[in-house]
């Protein structure tokens, strides 16, 4: 007979509504238990769970190796622990695809030390220090995150990977509509971006900037509308998914509110007006207090957009001096 292994968890003191952590992706998540099965083929994992907040697709059978609970003896589960430095943060001096993780950061009180570029540092970032970088992570561009010896690159992985250390990426189920979510406001950015800069080919000159702006809403950023007024409707949740706010969350009120500061500037009515739970979220995020002072400080106040090569950099801004006539 194979001998007994050693540390055997006791389930004994676990039953129906008992509260306990569940880790998933190596974060911890608030949970409580549904049901302890006695069935040996069970015996790995034997605990039922439903993550708090969260709807009963996300439930789960998981064993003690996943397990925090005081009430849960003789448990090896694993313990993270922080890393022993505060995360870096990498980014040009504007909001654009950094304001998500800003405001995650401040959400979760994560510590991070941010440096910001101006685009007169252009040329050493590419030349010095995007290189350097390159030589953890060959596909480097910012926004970067450096935690410890991981360089993490791309907006979505920046953000997911914030979300997971804040216990912001929500359950297991969720996890295909978080990334899909962040994929749609991804691209809700991009025809934002084609119509502010001038580079990207799409609206080249004043002119055409101001031709496009004002029929830029119905044809361009409607349908983003459409669709997460229609999520919101469906899920009849107060965020994107469930009753707190996840990853997602974060970029899509950003550009709801970079949406409102251009309509105010153009003269076009706000595109919320006939979306009312998308209002709703979009009011409800504002007044969130964990980002109190985020809205307070200075990052808020950035541009959106790179001032010197766009038509409309945020709130009250024209097109650069030497911007395509």
């Amino acid at each position: 007979m194979a001998p007994k292994p050693k540390n055997q968890p006791n389930y004994a003191a676990l039953s129906k509504g008992t509260q306990l952590q569940v880790e998933y992706d190596g974060t911890y998540y608030l949970a409580e238990v549904v049901t302890v099965s006695k069935d040996p083929k069970r015996a790995k994992a034997p605990l039922k769970v439903h993550y708090t907040g969260w709807d009963k697709t996300s439930d789960e059978w998981v064993g003690a190796d996943r397990v925090r609970s005081k009430a849960l003896r003789e448990t090896s589960a694993p313990t993270p622990t922080e890393p022993a430095k505060p995360i870096e943060f990498h980014y040009w001096n504007i909001r654009g695809l950094a304001a998500a993780p800003r405001m995650i950061a401040a959400y979760s009180k994560l510590k991070i030390n941010e440096t910001r570029y101006g685009w007169g540092d252009a040329g050493k970032w590419f030349g010095e220090i995007k290189p350097e970088f390159a030589k953890d992570n060959v596909l480097v561009t910012l926004p970067i995150l450096k935690d410890g010896n991981r360089t993490v690159t791309m907006s979505n992985s920046v953000i997911l990977y914030l979300a997971r250390r804040a216990r912001l990426s929500g359950p297991p189920a969720a996890r295909d509509d978080i990334q899909a979510l962040l994929c749609d406001v991804y691209d809700m950015r991009d025809v934002l971006v084609q119509l502010c800069y001038w580079y990207k080919g799409v609206c080249r000159t004043v002119k055409e900037f101001n031709e496009q702006k004002g029929k830029y809403f119905e044809t361009k950023a409607k349908p983003f509308y459409d669709k997460y007024e229609g999520w919101l409707t469906k899920r009849e949740s107060n965020f994107f998914i469930g009753s707190k706010a996840t990853a997602p969350d974060f970029h899509i009120w950003e550009m709801l509110d970079q949406h409102e500061m251009l309509a105010k500037d153009v003269g076009a009515d706000s595109p919320l007006t006939d979306k009312p739970k998308l209002k709703a979220f979009y009011d409800r995020f504002r007044a969130l207090p964990q980002l109190k002072d985020y809205f307070e400080s200075d990052a808020y106040k950035l541009p959106c957009n790179v001032p010197e090569y766009t038509f409309w950099s945020g709130a009250g801004s024209s097109p650069a001096a030497d911007a395509p006539q």
